[in-house]
């Protein structure tokens, strides 16, 4: 009698290698796909007004490792050279604001409820959250908020970077703008 070509035959080694190879890609690509899903909230809610760093997002990449809590490496001063607010650090909670040769930092969180402001293309900054909003310098325009959003203590270390200190605000009037000091230490 002849074999059965119908008849199921054991596996082979080829095959099992192949099986193996399916699984490991199998398992690596749902790894992959659950690690880059997240859920996004909206507006989004500053988590720690008060404090914290996060990732320099310019300059040295580890620079707030190095830095006293609240303290946030902002970069070169001579980055900051368009008018007007610069909202590339708006997620770590503030704005460097350049005002003539002038520069100072306004928190980015709403003095209501605590949701990040946006810069609006007049310079002003509005919140989404419930509607206030603020003039070039920070002070409320209409509510809900009823403070303005706080001024932030700036300096300039030895390397020329501003270092905006989330933990130290600065009574300044909002009319008045102030160079921060350069060649001081960190």
């Amino acid at each position: 009698m002849g074999t059965d070509p119908t008849a199921p035959t054991a596996p082979t080694e080829a095959d099992r290698v192949n099986r193996r190879r399916l699984l490991v890609f199998a398992t690596a690509s749902a790894a992959a796909a659950a690690v880059g899903c997240r859920r996004e909230s909206s507006p989004p809610v500053a988590a720690d007004p008060d404090g914290g760093t996060g990732p320099a997002a310019r300059g040295t990449p580890n620079a707030n490792a190095l830095l006293p809590e609240g303290v946030f490496d902002a970069g070169p001063l001579a980055d900051y050279q368009q008018q007007g607010p610069d909202d590339s650090l708006r997620d770590d909670g503030f704005f460097v604001i350049r005002n003539g040769d002038e520069v100072c930092a306004l928190s980015a969180v709403c003095t209501h409820r605590g949701c990040l402001v946006n810069a609006q293309p007049d310079a002003s900054f509005k919140c989404f959250c419930h509607g206030s909003r603020f003039s070039p310098e920070g002070v409320v325009q209409n509510g809900p908020a009823t403070e303005d959003l706080p001024r932030l203590a700036v300096r300039v270390d030895l390397r020329g970077h501003l270092l905006v200190d989330k933990t130290q605000r600065v009574s300044i009037p909002h009319n008045e703008w102030s160079m921060p000091e350069e060649n001081e230490h960190a």
